[in-house]
């Protein structure tokens, strides 16, 4: 963008999003005991019945809303790489990181 945009735009610091869409007090909220708690409760059940290998009770907590509007992800078609976290399908063969779960890397370190 430099050359379209003043200079101090396009050399200004430059944060993750988190910072500023604001969400990063919703780690702070989703690490309350009660959460914790609840989430590894949760995190074997998740996995034996969908498969899902949830990291920490902030994706628990996305995950469960993407359950309620999209159902379990879909596992890949048999010969199409897959996220190892999840098995949804990856958009390209080639795909390190999973758009469904955020797993990096999505292919199990497979190039």
């Amino acid at each position: 963008m430099e050359g379209d945009l003043p200079d101090r735009f396009v050399w200004r610091e430059k944060l993750p999003i988190e910072y500023g869409s604001g969400t990063t007090i919703l780690r702070k909220w989703l690490a309350e005991p009660a959460d914790k708690r609840a989430f590894v409760r949760a995190k074997p059940a998740v996995l034996t019945r969908d498969g899902i290998r949830l990291r920490d009770p902030e994706q628990w907590h996305y995950y469960k809303i993407y359950r309620r509007l999209f159902g379990p992800p879909k596992p890949a078609r048999s010969g199409a790489p897959f996220c190892v976290a999840c098995r949804s399908r990856l958009g390209h063969p080639e795909s390190r990181f999973c758009t469904t779960c955020g797993e990096w890397p999505a292919n199990g370190g497979q190039a």
